[in-house]
């Protein structure tokens, strides 16, 4: 009688492909959540909670010219240029990583933030050109550029107070979060959160 040997079930690769980064979501929406509470707070204290975009000043104009191209603009053009630029690089792909790398920076100097820009853009170099192995250059760029993309917001803050801190972590996080998602899914589902956010 032959006698059969029955392995188990292994589980899709596509199922424990992405479980090492789950605590990269925890993170994220952990930050966010604790931000947004403490922005609320100091609403209730009479702080202006209100902030705005570096590129607002250039989207005034076009949005008193055609309220469309205005919100094709904010809901689907930025937020598309913005996933490239930060998220492009969860493909896994090197050359993904280095346009990724090159996208972010061309959109840090839009900011006009020049020292912060170098310092981004370098620290992002440096980390696709030393961290080894997949898991820890992941984590690497996810950390990388979501603080690069909470801290092209700053100019869009008066002075650095309370609220700018927590709406820069707030940012971070949902960076974190968006990474997560590129990486899980496909960077371009992250334009789905932001494009979103804008329209509403």
């Amino acid at each position: 009688m032959t006698n059969y040997i029955i392995k188990p079930i292994e589980k899709p690769l596509s199922e424990d492909k992405h479980h090492g980064y789950r605590l990269m979501l925890y993170i994220g929406l952990a930050v966010m959540g604790v931000s947004i509470f403490c922005r609320t707070i100091l609403s209730t204290m009479g702080v202006d909670i209100q902030g705005q975009d570096a590129l607002q000043d250039m989207l005034t104009p076009i949005y008193e010219k055609s309220v469309l191209l205005f919100f094709l603009l904010t809901c689907l053009l930025i937020p598309l240029l913005e996933e490239f630029s930060y998220r492009s690089w969860t493909t896994g792909k090197r050359w993904m990583r280095w346009t990724s790398w090159a996208a972010m920076t061309i959109y840090m100097l839009m900011t006009k933030q020049w020292v912060i820009s170098g310092v981004f853009s370098v620290a992002v170099l440096l980390i696709n050109l030393l961290v080894k192995g997949r898991k820890p250059l992941m984590w690497a760029l996810a950390l990388g550029t979501s603080s690069a993309f909470a801290m092209s917001h700053l100019s869009g803050f008066g002075t650095l107070d309370a609220n700018t801190v927590f709406s820069l972590l707030q940012l971070f996080g949902l960076a974190m979060t968006l990474s997560f998602i590129g990486l899980r899914f496909h960077w371009l589902v992250g334009v789905l959160v932001p494009g979103g956010g804008n329209f509403l």
